[in-house]
């Protein structure tokens, strides 16, 4: 407030000490600051009143400011109203009350969001409680911290009720919460200090690969699933459950089944998932499969390969049909048919005749045992030697070399052996000569 002097000549004031004390039982709670003074002339004072009740008491004062030469002296009524904040603090949950601090100190509390997995989200509660007759504030003071979140950070708990606030911890990483100090400050009243702590952590999950690259693949009509397999073991204290939004496609298949869970003891702690990828075009294949830990922890799985042409045929086309021609019997014949592997990468396979008896009543050999695998490079080639040696005469035949290819479901003819077997055969047309009687010296002929 201000005190106004209006007159050519200062005046002279002070406040009568016992108005500013009132009653007896409001204590020293007002203050008038100055309590004299001197206003100049055609000039004004300010003048500070402050209120500080040290009860809680309705005050009435009626201020007396006494003007030198001035007949009545400037009364001034103030009133006010002293009240304490009545209020409770609560943490965590059962809801547990916390003590009160000493006038000028600040009340300690530790809240402990515990061990948990990553992405999983903690929230302890504290609930501010007003059983007072008037609203009052609070607000959070902390470090910044880009996992912890308060909510709400501000607000006014309204007379007769309460307001819950979360402390939420959610990290989305491995983080260990040591000692982190945030302040609950009630305006106009006590603060409070929160200590709070906690470990989030990945799952103890092994995996025995990451990456799972299923390389050069070759292309056919039927092509064959090729399978490598993805361990999971639980190294954890508590059991953990897989899944995975993976859609199986044309070419890839993960047949993970809902709802698997690994339990934590050495019996169940491990699974062994098939990973089936089967070429069908060729171009590069790249996939992710993710695995999603008690909905918290994700693990993708790549998966990548090529698919390529396969070519292993014969070096002279015009062998598709080897002709060993006619052998008389006890003769032999042999011809090479060079097969030669033409593709990107190193071919296995198997040949053999398709029907084995067949091919050994044909009197027929081949250089390359059946039950073997034959391996060859790129640009290498087999020669496959075919030898007929007939003991017998032997009819017009054909016989098929059959194609197998390791990974590849469809057998195939790669060439067919043909050839004939021809004998001759002299006999006498009579058993018996007869020459009858004959005169020495002399010559008789007759044919046979």
């Amino acid at each position: 407030m201000r005190i106004i002097n209006q007159e050519e000549i200062p005046f002279a004031f002070n406040f009568a000490r016992d108005s500013i004390r009132g009653s007896p039982d409001y204590g020293d709670s007002l203050k008038v600051t100055p309590v004299s003074g001197v206003v100049p002339a055609q000039s004004d004072l300010p003048i500070e009143v402050q209120f500080t009740p040290k009860f809680e008491l309705t005050y009435n004062y009626n201020l007396t400011c006494n003007v030198k030469r001035k007949a009545r002296p400037l009364v001034l009524n103030v009133k006010g109203e002293g009240y304490k904040i009545h209020h409770k603090i609560f943490a965590g949950e059962p809801r547990v009350e916390v003590s009160q601090p000493a006038s000028g100190q600040a009340a300690s509390c530790p809240i402990d969001f515990g061990e948990f997995f990553i992405n999983e989200r903690k929230v302890r509660k504290v609930t501010l409680q007003n059983n007072g007759e008037f609203n009052f504030d609070f607000v959070w003071k902390r470090q910044v911290n880009k996992y912890v979140t308060i909510v709400p950070d501000t607000g006014t708990v309204q007379k007769g009720s309460e307001v819950e606030i979360e402390l939420i911890y959610l990290p989305i990483a491995e983080h260990a919460l040591k000692n982190y100090k945030c302040a609950l400050n009630i305006v106009s009243g006590p603060k409070y200090d929160f200590n709070l702590t906690g470990l989030a952590r990945k799952p103890g999950v092994k995996l025995n690969a990451t990456v799972f690259d299923f390389g050069q693949c070759f292309v056919t009509g039927q092509p064959s699933a090729i399978k490598k397999y993805l361990e999971i073991q639980n190294l954890d204290a508590q059991a953990l459950s897989i899944e995975s939004d993976f859609q199986k496609t044309q070419y890839l298949d993960f047949p993970l089944t809902p709802g698997q869970v690994l339990m934590p003891d050495k019996g169940n702690n491990s699974i062994k998932v098939p990973i089936l990828f089967t070429p069908r075009e060729i171009r590069k294949y790249q996939e992710t499969i993710r695995l999603d830990f008690n909905n918290l922890y994700q693990v993708d799985i790549i998966i990548k390969a090529q698919g390529i042409p396969l070519n292993l045929d014969l070096r002279d086309p015009d062998q598709t049909i080897t002709d060993l021609g006619i052998v008389s019997v006890g003769g032999h014949a042999t011809k090479t048919v060079p097969i030669v592997n033409r593709s990107q990468k190193s071919v296995k396979f198997q040949i053999f005749p398709r029907d084995l008896e067949a091919y050994n009543r044909s009197a027929l050999t081949i250089n390359v045992d059946a039950n073997k695998d034959n391996v060859l490079k790129p640009k290498e080639a087999l020669q496959v030697k075919i030898g007929f040696n007939p003991k017998t005469r032997l009819p017009p035949f054909s016989q098929e070399i059959m194609l197998r290819v390791e990974g590849v479901e469809e057998v195939r003819p790669i060439f067919s052996v043909t050839g004939v077997a021809h004998g001759i055969e002299l006999k006498l047309m009579e058993n018996t000569l007869a020459f009858g009687a004959v005169v020495v010296d002399s010559q008789l002929t007759k044919p046979m």
